[in-house]
């Protein structure tokens, strides 16, 4: 699934790389990283949606709460 979601993002399609990060998430809980990459495949999808603008903060949030540290996370928020 997370193969599928990096191969999906860099293909730009992110719609379906945001699914599969979401399905892959269910499994995995506690990846940061990934829970990063989906945030920044939200974060492409937000520029004309709400829905993934929420979304995009909250995973965000998830990636902050779960690693203080990770400046990058931050500064996209």
């Amino acid at each position: 699934l997370l193969e599928v979601a990096r191969s999906s993002r860099t293909n730009q399609d992110f719609e379906k790389s945001a699914n599969f990060y979401k399905l892959y998430l269910e499994f995995r809980k506690n990846d940061v990283e990934a829970y990063s990459e989906y945030a920044q495949v939200t974060d492409e999808l937000a520029d004309n949606n709400r829905k993934w603008l929420r979304e995009s903060i909250r995973l965000y949030e998830t990636v902050l709460a779960f690693d203080q540290g990770r400046h990058q996370d931050r500064w996209r928020l």
